[in-house]
């Protein structure tokens, strides 16, 4: 935990943030603060800044936050077709490290309908891993998740509601361009990328995804696992 994030209901009437459980002992055990020491501290989706100890017990303790600057919006939109729900809860963290904007995970014809069941997808799951992962990159946007079990609907209907301002990208086994390619020289330009399930998309959601205007490339000539492949993707558009 390279950042302590201070989520709303952590703050008191008077100001004062209470701090316990993991986050209490990273700064105590791990980081060796005390009292009268600053941590890098963020609010949840609020500005950066950072956090006064004044007060410890043995199982919990107080801090004043003092707030900076916003960090920099994310320009990058994840659409992911749902994969394994051991390897989605792996992701979460991860995907927020890299910085993302929004996650929408979706069904696919390669995608089983039980994993949409999963606890993978639960708000009280996904939200304590993503902060995870903004707590170690100094970040406090939170990323924006939906979900789509029938992935075939969110195809038709909600690919035409990305702007034209978005450079779209479908991550698709050879692809005649590649990700890396399609990325140089990127810096400031919203992106939206696609990755499907570890058996790639099938022939009619790569049409549907080309017609709303989607670019395939490729990573490689290796076959990725998906949480390889998100990860690899993510870190070349970083």
């Amino acid at each position: 935990m390279n950042c302590l994030i201070i989520r709303p209901e952590d703050m008191r009437e008077d100001g004062l943030v209470d701090v316990s459980g993991a986050s209490f002992r990273h700064i105590r055990d791990v980081l060796k603060k005390t009292v009268g020491e600053t941590v890098c501290a963020g609010l949840l989706n609020g500005p950066l800044g950072e956090g006064r100890i004044i007060g410890m017990e043995y199982d919990a303790m107080q801090i004043v936050f003092t707030a900076g600057a916003m960090p920099d919006e994310q320009r990058i939109d994840l659409i992911l077709a749902m994969p394994r729900p051991k390897v989605m809860k792996r992701l979460w963290s991860a995907i927020a490290s890299l910085g993302v904007r929004s996650i929408t995970v979706i069904g696919a014809a390669r995608v089983e309908a039980c994993y949409f069941s999963s606890h993978a997808l639960d708000e009280a799951i996904y939200v304590p891993r993503l902060i995870e992962g903004l707590e170690q990159v100094r970040d406090t946007r939170l990323p924006e998740v939906r979900v789509f079990p029938d992935g075939a609907t969110f195809i038709k209907s909600h690919l035409e509601d990305i702007s034209e301002d978005s450079l779209k990208l479908l991550a698709h086994p050879g692809a005649s361009s590649t990700i890396r390619e399609q990325s140089q020289g990127l810096t400031n330009q919203r992106v939206t990328l696609a990755i499907g399930p570890e058996g790639g998309w099938v022939e009619d959601e790569v049409k549907t995804f080309a017609a709303a205007g989607f670019i395939p490339a490729t990573l490689g000539p290796r076959a990725l696992r998906t949480d390889t492949a998100v990860v690899a993707a993510l870190a070349l558009m970083g």
